[in-house]
């Protein structure tokens, strides 16, 4: 139970942070924004290609269909781990007393781009 009400008062403090920094609530805007670009771009497409009703499921258009819906979905991840590690930095920066602002949370994340990449992988 104290992990519990540790993670909701921790919970509290971020909510705190971005109301009195109300510049960071564009970096979740930003995360849905490009994720649904990338769906609308890749992922929709995809989705029309694709037939699971198909006779011959190996028909070309079903395996393109597929590959651009793994790639959307795998790039719809990846801009939404990006931009919520660029919001979780600058909480931090702001728990430490430090200035916090989106450049200084996206930089944070850019300098973490291989393993943001690798999670978006994972997840």
């Amino acid at each position: 139970m104290g992990r519990i009400k540790s993670g909701w008062l921790l919970t509290k403090k971020a909510w705190g942070v971005v109301r009195e920094n109300p510049g960071l609530m564009k970096l979740p805007v930003y995360a849905a924004l490009v994720a649904l670009l990338v769906w609308a771009v890749i992922g929709i497409p995809g989705l029309l290609m694709f037939d699971p009703n198909a006779a011959n499921a190996a028909d070309s258009s079903n395996i393109l269909g597929g590959v651009l819906i793994a790639i959307a979905a795998y790039l719809g991840s990846f801009a939404i781990i990006y931009f919520n590690v660029a919001l979780a930095a600058a909480a931090d920066l702001a728990f430490r007393g430090q200035p916090a602002d989106p450049s200084a949370g996206l930089a944070v994340a850019r300098q973490r781009r291989g393993v943001i990449a690798q999670w978006a992988a994972v997840s």
